[in-house]
C-alpha cells in the first residue's frame, strides 16, 4: 500500500513542460497560470491497484510542498522540491532524487509523468510536448483573476488519476 501512496506523491510533484491535450469537448482555460497557489482536495488512482486519498498542495513558483493522506488512516506522504530535486518522506523513509520519474519507477514500478503535474493542475498544457497521457479538465472555477480546473483527469494505457480540487487559495495580488 505504501508504494502506491509514494507513486501518487511523485505524480503530484514537480514542474516542467506539458504534453499535448487531445482535442475534444474539453473546456478552454485562458490566460496566465498563477505561480503561487494552494490547492486542497482528493484524488483517486486506478492501475494494477487502486487508491484514493486527500491532498494539500502548496506551490511557490518552482518550489512545491505536497502532503498526501491515504484513506482509512494508511498514513501520509510529504513531497518537497523544485524542478531539480525532490524529497519524498513517508513515515521513517526518505528519498532524495533529481530524476523523480525514474526514482518513482524504481521504488514502485509505476511509470507516471511526475514533472508535468504542477502545470496540469493549473490548466497549462504546452502543445509542443508529446506524451502518452490524455489530460481533461472540468468544473472550471474563477479564482480571483484566474480560471482554474475543479477537476483534472489523466488517462494513459491502463492507468488513470482523477484529481478533484475542493479549494483553491491564491495570495493577495
Amino acid at each position: 500500500m505504501r508504494p502506491t501512496l509514494i507513486a501518487l506523491a511523485f505524480l503530484l510533484a514537480s514542474c516542467a513542460p506539458l504534453p499535448q491535450v487531445q482535442p475534444g469537448s474539453q473546456p478552454q482555460i485562458s490566460g496566465e497560470a498563477p505561480s503561487h497557489w494552494r490547492a486542497r482536495g482528493r484524488f483517486a488512482f486506478r492501475g494494477e491497484d487502486s487508491r484514493s486519498g486527500q491532498f494539500d498542495w502548496q506551490q511557490q513558483g518552482d518550489q512545491y510542498n505536497i502532503r498526501l493522506f491515504g484513506t482509512f488512516g494508511l498514513g501520509s506522504v510529504r513531497i518537497e522540491g523544485d524542478p531539480h530535486w525532490a524529497e519524498i518522506t513517508s513515515g521513517e523513509d526518505s528519498w532524495f532524487t533529481d530524476t523523480p520519474e525514474l526514482t518513482l519507477f524504481q521504488i514502485t514500478g509505476v511509470s507516471l509523468p511526475v514533472s508535468e503535474l504542477a502545470n496540469w493542475m493549473t490548466g497549462r498544457i504546452d502543445s509542443q510536448e508529446v506524451s502518452r497521457w490524455q489530460v481533461t479538465y472540468s468544473n472550471l472555477q474563477q479564482v480571483t483573476s484566474y480560471q482554474l480546473p475543479g477537476r483534472v483527469d489523466l488517462q494513459a494505457d491502463s492507468q488513470s488519476l482523477s484529481i478533484v480540487v475542493s479549494s483553491w487559495e491564491l495570495p493577495d495580488a
